[in-house]
């Protein structure tokens, strides 16, 4: 038989014909850690008269969007990622924004931080 929500979502079929183990993929944020990295190269052309200043955002129970969206409010520098990053979960990533920041710029808060690089 299947479940009610599978079929609303089009899923009529499946593969095999018995249950699932019943396993858990993560409990926990910390059961899932993405670290995005950039290369040595593209890291040694980063320049503060670019006019461009680059950041990590560390952060723990919140997506991109939403840490992004709370440092605006909180700071005004906006900030723009290259991608989305999984709110259940332990994530870095690199983000950029166009204003000018100082050298020691940092954010700590709860569920994220920010340094600039």
């Amino acid at each position: 038989m299947i479940p009610k929500i599978d079929s609303e979502l089009g899923i009529s079929v499946y593969t095999t014909n018995f249950p699932g183990c019943g396993g858990i993929i993560k409990k926990q944020n910390e059961d899932f850690v993405v670290s995005e990295i950039i290369s040595e190269k593209a890291h040694s052309q980063i320049r503060s008269e670019f006019g461009y200043a680059v950041c990590k955002l560390k952060k723990n129970g919140i997506d991109t969007t939403h840490a992004l969206s709370e440092i605006f409010k909180k700071y005004g520098i906006r900030f723009k990622s290259l991608g989305l990053k999984d709110a259940s979960a332990i994530t870095e990533q690199f983000v950029v924004t166009k204003n000018k920041i100082k050298h020691d710029f940092l954010i700590n808060e709860s569920r994220y931080s920010l340094k600039k690089i």
